[in-house]
């Protein structure tokens, strides 16, 4: 499994865990907890462990769920429908638990009685809907933090970005090739959704270490925090991972829309703000001249027909392209700058 599932899974074990605990906090917990069902009589620190261990097995199963039920469906999926059927799964899925679970006690003698009053336990009707509950709020979280960008929910909620603070960071604005002719040719509502579709497929980059910054019509605003020296390989990387899985999904643009996507993207590094705002509507937001350095870059793409370019800056924290050829494009004054600045462009070896 990838990052992706990995992050799934860790957030579904941890909102078990809480809720978990609060919901033994609710019922009350004290110098032992009688596990009726099974049969049992715990200490409240092998309970503690009980907890957890059910929690990572639950949280395991659902997180995989999740991510096997994205990957899959929620292309065509809105939110609501999303939420909805996941709960019709989750019940499902407890349903085949609690079945589970009665055949085990019945067949290790602590339940005596048949299924229809195992099920009608008024306990396991009030762990399903606490479960349900659960699974809706770590669901809903995920969302959130999905729309606000990976790491900002936490980041506002703490207000580690309150007071500005600078960051060295890269940027690479992304831009789809032709946009303008693409647009008159499909009509602005096919060509909103060959846009969606187009950043549909941009998941790829996650396994790069890449955060989306912003989408702005047809163009798109990566960025890495610089913390070693292969962040800019893997953002290399992650745009010819995207191109590759576009050209890779040809058949698919060409039935759909008669027309194939092709992006070409800037990329610079340099000194930035990273601060909260808004007041009615709340984000994390990057200010600093790094970033308009980085979408003229992008411009020249076009003028090159280079599908992404590099700043001198940007060139000397690239280590360890092996499978990469790299040109010196030039020197030039970038639009609204009075310093020059070098271009590299990288190319995938053949």
């Amino acid at each position: 499994m990838n990052s992706k599932w990995t992050k799934n899974v860790s957030a579904f074990i941890i909102g078990w865990i809480v809720g978990l605990f609060i919901w033994s906090m609710i019922r009350g917990l004290g110098q032992e907890i009688h596990l009726d069902i099974l049969g049992l009589i715990v200490s409240p620190f092998m309970y503690l462990i009980l907890l957890i261990s059910i929690s990572c097995v639950v949280g395991t199963i659902f997180g995989t769920l999740q991510y096997f039920y994205e990957h899959y469906y929620t292309k065509t999926t809105s939110f609501k429908q999303f939420v909805i059927q996941s709960i019709l799964v989750h019940i499902l899925l407890m349903v085949g638990i609690y079945l589970i679970s009665f055949f085990v006690v019945n067949a290790a003698g602590t339940w005596q009685k048949g299924l229809v009053e195992f099920l009608n336990r008024p306990a396991l009707l009030e762990n399903l809907i606490f479960s349900v509950f659960i699974n809706i709020e770590v669901i809903i979280v995920i969302q959130i933090n999905r729309l606000l960008g990976r790491g900002n929910l936490g980041k506002l909620i703490t207000g580690k970005f309150f007071a500005p603070r600078e960051e060295i960071r890269a940027f690479m604005f992304m831009d789809l090739k032709g946009s303008t002719t693409i647009a008159e040719q499909l009509g602005h509502l096919n060509y909103s959704r060959f846009i969606q579709d187009c950043f549909h497929y941009l998941s790829i980059i996650d396994d790069y270490k890449a955060t989306i910054y912003q989408y702005v019509g047809d163009e798109v605003v990566l960025t890495w925090k610089i913390d070693d020296d292969n962040v800019l390989k893997d953002a290399i990387d992650a745009f010819y991972a995207y191109t590759s899985f576009l050209k890779a999904k040809a058949d698919y643009f060409e039935t759909e829309y008669g027309v194939q996507p092709i992006f070409k993207a800037g990329l610079h590094i340099g000194p930035i703000t990273v601060v909260e705002v808004g007041n009615i509507k709340r984000e994390i937001a990057y200010h600093g001249d790094t970033i308009n350095v980085a979408a003229r870059i992008q411009e020249q793409c076009k003028k090159f027909d280079k599908p992404i370019l590099l700043s001198q800056e940007a060139m000397e924290k690239v280590k360890n392209l092996p499978y990469y050829i790299i040109e010196h494009v030039g020197e030039f004054v970038l639009r609204g700058r009075k310093k020059s600045t070098e271009l590299y462009s990288v190319l995938p070896k053949k």
